[in-house]
């Protein structure tokens, strides 16, 4: 089976798990809602005193179930696309009354957009595009945009040096961990320039929150717990071993302006 016959099974049994953060992989919805609420977070604060026109043209790519679209519309009219079936019916079901939101089916290995657009958003997609193809992706990305318009780009990332797994949550998936600054590299090719740097953002630290809940099952769980095991069983010693750990796995968010 091909490398995007893989992908699309692999997303399309997340896609039926159902739930409404089943696009992050995160079975328990405490957690992924904590993870959701710190993306929003996230993303509010890169785009605050923004420069985007009023009523923007935004595109997101890779929407799953369409968790940032709410976000998104606050600032213009959004299309999006995925290339689950399951992903894009329920948008499109969620959304049919909303003549801002335009949802299809399309994959990003061969997308070419029919329109310009002020804001793109790249969630966590470009980690599962191989070697190959990725280059034409990110060419095809960077001429999709206006003058003046952004990029923001949420990715898996190595810290030093790249990987390459084949076998992710338990499935054949391959997962392209590149370094930020291939990145970089690939979109500054493209006339843009990265404007905005935030890495080892929250979802790094998913997987060991959820870990942290099973073993302290007689601990309340909220948002202030979250935060208390996040800092102290998390975030610092994450800063300690990334002192003497020549790579890592983590998160980027990027801006990239044109």
């Amino acid at each position: 089976m091909e490398s995007s016959n893989l992908q699309h099974s692999f997303w399309s049994r997340q896609a039926s798990a159902s739930g409404l953060y089943s696009g992050f992989i995160i079975k328990d919805e405490q957690v992924a809602a904590y993870r959701h609420a710190k993306e929003l977070a996230l993303l509010g604060r890169v785009l605050k005193g923004n420069t985007l026109p009023p009523h923007a043209q935004i595109l997101d790519v890779g929407c799953a179930n369409g968790l940032f679209i709410d976000f998104f519309l606050k600032y213009g009219h959004v299309d999006g696309f995925d290339f689950v079936d399951e992903y894009v019916e329920y948008c499109n079901k969620k959304y049919a009354n909303n003549k801002n939101v335009n949802i299809e089916q399309k994959d990003i290995t061969n997308f070419i957009a029919d329109k310009k657009y002020d804001l793109i958003f790249v969630g966590g997609v470009l980690a599962y595009v191989d070697d190959l193809k990725i280059d034409q992706v990110v060419k095809n990305l960077a001429l999709s945009l206006n003058k003046g318009g952004k990029i923001i780009l949420r990715e898996l990332t190595m810290l030093k040096t790249r990987e390459v797994t084949q076998n992710t949550h338990g499935q054949t998936v391959y997962t392209y961990r590149r370094e930020a600054q291939e990145y970089n590299e690939m979109l500054e090719n493209y006339g843009l320039k990265k404007v905005v740097v935030i890495r080892d953002f929250y979802p790094t630290y998913a997987t060991i929150i959820l870990k942290c809940k099973k073993i302290f099952r007689f601990i309340p769980v909220n948002i202030f717990v979250f935060k208390f095991v996040e800092f102290i069983f998390l975030r610092l010693p994450f800063a300690v071993y990334s002192l003497f750990r020549n790579n890592l796995f983590s998160y980027h968010l990027i801006v990239y302006s044109k």
